[in-house]
């Protein structure tokens, strides 16, 4: 690593709150994100994050359910871990107790994250790593080359780690030189990594599986949405069982429910966009809703507000407050 990291004494802590779920994606930094509300009730997303000089270190809290399609930016590798051990899925895969998500950067992957949900994440720029690894002569690319989960961690590893980067985000640890907190977590990296086999999902029945929804979810981006179950089975290639198994072993919901969610949650985020002046009903003529009554329900079940409050609060640009501790 470079001396800059020396130069770092007391790195800053940034807290960002959002009411809304792909305003509370776009905060956090080195991330390309999507975030789709999957439960009913007003959102809340909460992210504490440290930035050092070649790792951000942060701590996402959301209140709904949610399905995020996530990207990290080029040249940084992805450890997240649940704050509790709540299970969430990535790729249609549980992660089960004292489990690792591992990915690296521009290697697009889907989160399902249950209510009330508290992640770990470390972003660690790969140069450092790499130089972490050479120094141990351990080949790093045989480890990340396209791991997802990595099950069965050290119990007293991931104790540690949670220990150590819930009081880095707590302001607890703020006054250790970036440099010393790098080499902690770096180490604590290259141990989880090392002791870890990465789960490699080869069963032909979830690939089966994670290509049908892939199919559906790839067809809604673009083209113009189905309505019947009969359509998405023709999409797929598949008989309507097989439709419905994939959809709740891969996403945990039906197919029906998932198409009419995303359907309402790219209206909201064209209601949230302070240049669109499209009237409402158009909006949600455009997506299937040709009942502006139902329609309004749905939106407000969903989102614990009506289409046109949505619309009101964003038509002046709303910025991201931090607020700075040191």
């Amino acid at each position: 690593m470079s001396d800059k990291s020396d130069n770092i004494i007391a790195p800053c802590l940034s807290i960002y709150e959002a009411d809304d779920a792909n305003r509370h994606a776009n905060n956090l930094s080195l991330w390309s994100q999507e975030y789709d509300q999957f439960s009913q009730g007003a959102f809340y997303g909460r992210i504490n994050e440290v930035a050092l000089a070649h790792i951000s270190v942060f701590k996402e809290y959301t209140n709904q359910s949610l399905r995020q399609q996530c990207n990290i930016n080029d040249g940084g590798i992805w450890l997240g871990f649940s704050t509790n051990n709540k299970c969430c899925r990535i790729n249609g895969l549980n992660t089960p107790e004292n489990t690792i998500m591992c990915r690296t950067g521009q290697q697009d992957f889907e989160l399902i994250t249950p209510k009330d949900f508290n992640i770990f994440g470390i972003v660690i720029e790969q140069p450092a790593l790499q130089q972490a690894f050479d120094k141990q002569h351990l080949a790093l690319d045989s480890i990340t080359s396209d791991p997802i989960l990595l099950p069965g961690s050290p119990s007293n590893t991931i104790t540690a780690l949670r220990f150590f980067t819930e009081r880095l985000l707590a302001s607890k640890l703020l006054n250790i030189t970036s440099r010393i907190q790098e080499d902690i977590l770096i180490a604590a990296t290259v141990e989880l990594l090392m002791q870890n086999q990465p789960l490699i999902t080869t069963r032909v029945s979830y690939r089966k599986r994670k290509t049908t929804v892939d199919a559906i979810t790839q067809y809604i981006q673009t083209t113009a949405y189905p309505t019947t179950i009969s359509e998405l089975c023709g999409i797929a290639n598949v008989s309507r069982r097989t439709l419905q198994y994939s959809f709740e072993s891969i996403l945990g919901i039906s197919p029906q429910r998932f198409i009419r969610l995303t359907r309402l949650n790219h209206i909201r985020r064209e209601l949230s966009e302070p240049t669109q002046t499209k009237p409402i009903v158009d909006i949600a003529l455009d997506y299937g809703f040709y009942h502006p009554g139902a329609f309004s329900q749905d939106y407000k079940l969903l989102f614990g507000e009506s289409p046109s409050i949505t619309r009101q609060r964003h038509m002046i640009s709303q910025l991201p407050f931090p607020h700075s501790d040191k």
